[in-house]
């Protein structure tokens, strides 16, 4: 067993007299954890991929629901908007990769006032209409704020900050 040094065990000093087998064991089970390699979890897929294929379907069933509202049982859209909209319909396939069973999705989702053909949705591009809406979207979702204080400098934390200003080259 390998003993721990008394700087290893700093919670254990905090907390009072913890016994030095139970920290080892401890730090067995999560060198072991992070110890899993892309190879030792393709094995552990392989070795059982219709469980795989099952949590992968299982998750999938939890985004379709979330994201585009959709009754999987009912085969039909929530009374509520997805994040796309209300959806009309949907399609998905699951692949697994070769070797590792590596599962991956692929899908399609139709929402309701969607262009019907890639000209009516070029069209709509090139819509100013449609450009506000989206502008007006993205404005009502999209936050940030930087922490700027005019008065310090915030590199050197000088308070007295200088206007300089601004040229543009040719």
């Amino acid at each position: 067993m390998v003993q721990m040094k008394n700087e290893d065990k700093p919670v254990a000093n905090l907390a009072g007299e913890i016994p030095d087998e139970f920290l080892d064991a401890g730090r067995c089970t999560v060198q072991e954890c992070l110890e899993y390699t892309a190879a030792k979890l393709g094995a552990i897929a392989t070795s059982n991929p219709v469980a795989c294929a099952q949590y992968f379907n299982h998750v999938m069933d939890i985004v379709i629901e979330v994201l585009s509202n959709w009754d999987r049982v009912k085969k039909c859209s929530k009374t509520d908007k997805g994040i796309f909209g209300i959806t009309k319909a949907y399609v998905s396939s699951t692949e697994s990769q070769g070797s590792t069973g590596n599962h991956h999705g692929h899908m399609v989702i139709w929402t309701f006032g969607m262009a019907k053909t890639v000209d009516e949705y070029y069209t709509a591009c090139k819509s100013n209409d449609v450009k506000q809406r989206l502008m007006d979207y993205i404005e009502s979702i999209a936050n940030s704020t930087f922490p700027v204080d005019n008065n310090r400098c915030p590199s050197c934390e000088r308070e007295t900050l200088d206007e300089v200003a601004l040229t543009t080259r040719c």
